[in-house]
């Protein structure tokens, strides 16, 4: 798909080859949602996982991927309706519940 195809090209641009990296649409829930994963590094490092703030996307870290693949095993996950993940409705009436959206879509 198109989208994923321009997320490779700016990992290309940050110095990763396509044998670097994985990206995976992990499924959230039975209405099809999914959490756009970036996986890079080997599977016996030790795991490290990056998650933006609120309105940002994986392109925060893409430059530093290159010096951690040979360190650790790095999952850098889009939180839902942000960046490349699926954006299901969003209605919360206050801070609270903006939280409880997004802590659920990663548990």
């Amino acid at each position: 798909d198109a989208l994923k195809q321009s997320e490779s090209n700016l990992l290309a641009f940050c110095d990763l080859q396509p044998e670097d990296y994985t990206i995976e649409k992990v499924k959230y829930n039975e209405q099809d949602h999914y959490l756009n994963t970036v996986i890079v590094g080997q599977e016996h490092l030790p795991k490290m996982v990056l998650i933006h703030g609120y309105g940002g996307s994986g392109v925060l870290f893409y430059k530093i991927f290159h010096r951690l693949k040979d360190h650790f095993r790095v999952y850098y996950i889009d939180l839902l309706g942000m960046g490349s993940s699926s954006r299901p409705e969003f209605n919360v009436q206050n801070a609270d519940e903006a939280d409880q959206y997004f802590n659920d879509s990663l548990e």
